[in-house]
């Protein structure tokens, strides 16, 4: 695959790294969040408008393995079949005026039949559930969105849910977030061109969006936080990856395993003597010469690190592993000074006072630091690469930004 970006490479200055600072998820969770003891593990997912809900899902299912199951889904392909005798559905309007005109069409239990249906296929499997569909007249529906209690006992007996996670983006968030578009004197917009919405009418429309979402969501919240299994993650920051990577520690800590190492640290070296005096059992690294690992040494280096990165994932589904990867040998040479304009967003660390035990904690046994310096460069996966400091700064953030892009599939 291709080793490509979009935005812009950032340079970890004292200066920048106040201005790139990351943001603090904050996170709360429930006293009964727990990992299922049985088969099929189910989680309910809550998300709306602004949420990041599509990038958070994705990184569940390829972290994890989860299947996504979405109500909303369910219901667009199960409810045309259910009227199909008495009417004829062409688009997705047709059920919004079938289910306007007759509400009894839509009821929440009928939808957690057909979900049980979907889990039934696999009784062994890791479900995520996205419980609210993103249609308005879904979620205007009274006899789909109502206290879940009743309903969810009678999906519950046969297949319990572990816990809820709500993706909330606080009330007054929502309003701070359109607030200094309304704060502008009268003379400062700009009428709109004919047949374009102007940033106040988007805006607003945002907001209603949001308001229903919440209210809508609501009877699914009351319910987990009835019984302290709910998980609720704080996402106004807007940056998928850090509540990604808040999610990650949580299901590390309840025991789900990952399909791919996650926040790993990766030191490079170009010869034996970078090495030297270097105590892996200290820093719990594990030494990996590259050429041994890979088919052809001399292949080019997305290849290379290609089988790197399949390598580290495949040695064992835990979180901050260490890995030592001995460059010697293969095509990969600290003299390659080749620029790209392939392009992403990483974190990097140039000055000096970069120490190893700066991103690896050594183990309590008292051995001697690894006392020599190097380059850092973390992606926004919170992946760290280091380099011998005498290593060209573009070919650290080429590796890096590779790795970073297959490792993210």
């Amino acid at each position: 695959m291709g080793c490509g970006g979009s935005a812009e490479v950032k340079s970890e200055t004292p200066e920048a790294e106040a201005a790139f600072q990351k943001p603090n998820v904050k996170i709360e969770v429930g006293s009964a969040v727990k990992k299922a003891e049985h088969e099929p593990i189910i989680v309910f997912l809550l998300g709306g408008p602004g949420s990041k809900k599509g990038h958070i899902v994705d990184n569940l299912v390829q972290t994890y393995g989860f299947t996504l199951l979405s109500v909303e889904e369910i219901i667009l392909t199960e409810l045309p079949k259910k009227v199909k005798l008495t009417c004829t559905i062409e688009k997705t309007s047709d059920l919004r005026n079938l289910v306007n005109e007759d509400p009894s069409h839509l009821v929440l239990g009928w939808v957690l039949e057909h979900l049980q249906r979907r889990v039934e296929r696999d009784r062994h499997g890791l479900y995520l559930v996205d419980v609210m569909p993103n249609l308005k007249w879904m979620m205007r529906s009274t006899s789909l969105i109502k206290d879940p209690s009743a309903e969810m006992e009678a999906f519950e007996s046969g297949y319990p849910v572990a816990f809820g996670i709500n993706l909330d983006i606080p009330e007054e968030k929502v309003v701070g977030n359109v607030n200094p578009i309304c704060a502008k004197h009268p003379s400062e917009f700009k009428k709109p061109e004919p047949g374009v919405q102007s940033d106040e009418a988007d805006s607003s429309r945002t907001q209603k969006r949001a308001k229903l979402h919440q209210n809508s969501a609501r009877p699914w919240i009351d319910f987990f936080r009835k019984s302290n299994r709910l998980v609720t993650v704080d996402v106004s920051c807007g940056e998928p990856e850090y509540i990604s990577e808040k999610l990650d520690e949580l299901l590390t800590e309840l025991s789900f395993p990952p399909l791919k190492t996650l926040n790993s640290v990766v030191l490079f070296g170009f010869d034996e003597e970078e090495f030297s005096g270097l105590d892996y059992n200290h820093y719990g690294l594990s030494e990996v010469p590259l050429k041994t690992v890979v088919n052809d040494p001399m292949a080019s280096k997305e290849n290379l690190l290609s089988s790197l990165c399949r390598h580290i994932d495949s040695t064992g589904n835990t979180t901050e592993t260490s890995f030592a990867v001995q460059l010697s040998g293969t095509s990969i040479k600290k003299t390659e000074t080749a620029k790209s304009d392939k392009k992403s967003l990483m974190f990097m660390n140039m000055e000096s006072g970069n120490f190893l035990h700066n991103y690896i904690t050594p183990g309590k046994t008292p051995k001697a630091q690894f006392n020599r310096q190097f380059k850092a460069v973390m992606s926004t996966e919170d992946e760290v690469c280091l380099f011998p400091q005498d290593t060209h700064t573009e070919l650290c953030r080429q590796i890096a930004l590779c790795m970073a892009q297959i490792r993210a599939g």
